[in-house]
């Protein structure tokens, strides 16, 4: 049930900004799988995270960073997206 909750709080964005489904799925999985704090709020921090990132970049520019230098996007994306989805989850 948890993962329709995600699946539906990442599908209401505009559809032509999304990745795949399939792909929103397995990095929503991996992505709440990771928590080590409450489920619920992993959750919403996911989907934002998401939802940035779709925002932001093509899905091959994503697979491409994440392939070509790992290191140094998780860099980029703990500087330019994680924040943001922090501060709106302590709002």
């Amino acid at each position: 049930m948890k993962k329709l909750i995600a699946l539906g709080l990442i599908s209401a964005g505009l559809f032509a900004s999304r990745y795949p489904i399939v792909f929103e799925y397995y990095y929503m999985d991996s992505c709440v799988k990771a928590a080590k704090q409450n489920k619920q709020r992993q959750i919403l921090y996911c989907a934002c995270t998401l939802d940035k990132i779709e925002q932001k970049y093509t899905l091959n520019e994503f697979v491409n960073g994440m392939k070509n230098n790992k290191k140094e996007f998780l860099k980029k994306l703990a500087k330019d997206i994680i924040p943001e989805c922090i501060d709106k989850l302590a709002k």
